[in-house]
């Protein structure tokens, strides 16, 4: 049975790869902080990246059964490396925003949001580096987010204007490594 992939490159010291369908490509130059469109997977495990040089050693992670799925190109032990992320794939509560927060940078995190910044109160707390936190409902519209580290509300970053729409599941994604990391906010399960 197959799947619906899609990728998203999260190594900084990494230059542009390509996303290959066993010797056909199928995204070329693929950037730092990039996402692919989900695209269809008759057999996922033939995927797979190179980079421009060519080198095509790539450490990979089984991935899960049927769905969606977002390969993030990260690093493990300095190597470059895939992780599967399941990807939810089904609406939400009419009107609801669903999020879930990604760390793959940096110590544990705790996302606070509020509709003004004086309104913010933790939304997702203790996500671990390398681990995905469950979904979370919440009203649509505009808020105000920060990135926190510890119990100190230590600010790692600040997003001034965080849009989630009404039906849509989103992954807040902390992607790069403790010298070099990037927030990016991308809608799951939408084929």
């Amino acid at each position: 049975m197959g799947v619906y992939i899609r990728c998203l490159h999260a190594y900084p010291s990494l230059g542009s790869v390509e996303v290959l369908d066993g010797n056909i490509p199928v995204v070329r130059r693929l950037e730092y902080g990039q996402v692919t469109p989900y695209f269809y997977a008759e057999a996922p495990e033939g995927f797979r990246l190179e980079t421009e040089d060519g080198r095509r050693s790539w450490g990979k992670e089984a991935p899960g059964d049927g769905g969606t799925i977002t390969w993030v190109l990260t690093e493990k032990e300095g190597s470059p490396w895939m992780i599967p992320i399941q990807d939810m794939e089904r609406g939400s509560e009419e009107g609801e925003a669903v999020l879930r927060l990604v760390n793959l940078a940096v110590p544990t995190l705790d996302l606070y949001m509020g509709r003004l910044p004086e309104e913010m109160e933790m939304f997702l707390e203790q996500v671990e580096e390398g681990e995905a936190s469950e979904y979370k409902g919440t009203e649509s519209g505009r808020y105000f987010a920060d990135l926190c580290m510890g119990a100190e509300w230590n600010v790692l970053a600040r997003i001034p204007e965080l849009h989630l729409a009404g039906g849509v599941w989103y992954s807040l994604y902390v992607i790069g490594n403790a010298e070099q990391w990037n927030v990016r906010l991308v809608m799951d399960g939408t084929i």
